[in-house]
């Protein structure tokens, strides 16, 4: 479980890098739906089905493990693709 969630968590920071390095290198917006986006809300989405079915365990620890994986995730991804981009439209 210790190595699941530190590469959740890699993932979710990693997401967050590619979204702020699109915006560096001033990358439209439809291109980054394409090329960003849409992969990171596909793996996101992926990761808190999975992860929701450890709620279903009746071992009390691997539950709440998933269930915290699984809205930590949830917040990152909407972090990631509503208020990410609006915090770096207006820095510019």
């Amino acid at each position: 479980t210790i190595m699941t969630y530190s590469i959740s968590l890699g993932l979710i920071v990693d997401s967050t890098i590619h979204i702020i390095n699109d915006f560096e290198n001033g990358v439209d917006k439809e291109t980054m739906y394409k090329r960003t986006k849409r992969p990171i809300v596909f793996s996101s989405i992926s990761l808190m089905v999975l992860f929701s079915l450890f709620t279903f365990i009746p071992f009390l620890p691997i539950r709440e493990f998933g269930l915290n994986l699984f809205i930590l995730t949830l917040i990152a991804l909407f972090y990631d693709i509503k208020i990410l981009p609006c915090i770096l439209t207006h820095q510019k």
